[in-house]
């Protein structure tokens, strides 16, 4: 909301896209105006393929971004002459937000940003879990009241 408020566009939309989709530092150029177009950003790695979804909100602001700024095609990122932006230039745009934002400065870099998105869906996952659990159980309550099962009190 810091970047936001400053008027700092392209950084507000970098640190949303690592918190929210989960992107690596290292996988940020292969956030496109396709992949952008197409709802999700297709990785792959040593053999195994990735795919990362792009939640609407934040592809509705990329959609607006990309047409504000003119970018047809590549990276969503890049400088103003049109090449991707360098992993140097990305963490030091988000660090240069860490005193307004009143965030420790080694807490303000794309890395904390996964281990934030990585603890908010670990949540979410146990959340789900939580709740097919539940669903689990009275669904076997129901089954025991429809079929008729007795609780067995014998040994």
């Amino acid at each position: 909301s810091t970047a936001r408020a400053l008027g700092k566009e392209r950084t507000y939309l970098l640190i949303k896209s690592f918190a929210s989709t989960g992107l690596t530092l290292r996988e940020l150029p292969w956030l496109t105006v396709e992949a952008v177009e197409e709802d999700r950003v297709a990785l792959s790695s040593k053999g195994a393929r990735r795919i990362i979804h792009i939640p609407v909100l934040l592809r509705d602001e990329l959609k607006r971004y990309i047409h504000r700024t003119g970018i047809r095609s590549g990276p969503v990122f890049v400088t103003k002459n049109g090449k991707r932006l360098n992993r140097t230039a990305v963490t030091g745009a988000i660090q240069g937000l860490s005193r307004d934002a009143r965030v420790p400065p080694e807490k303000c870099n794309p890395r904390c940003l996964h281990k934030l998105y990585q603890s908010t869906m670990a949540g979410i996952e146990a959340s789900v879990h939580l709740l097919v659990e539940q669903t689990h159980d009275r669904l076997l309550e129901q089954e025991q009241l429809a079929i008729g099962w007795e609780e067995d009190t014998s040994p």
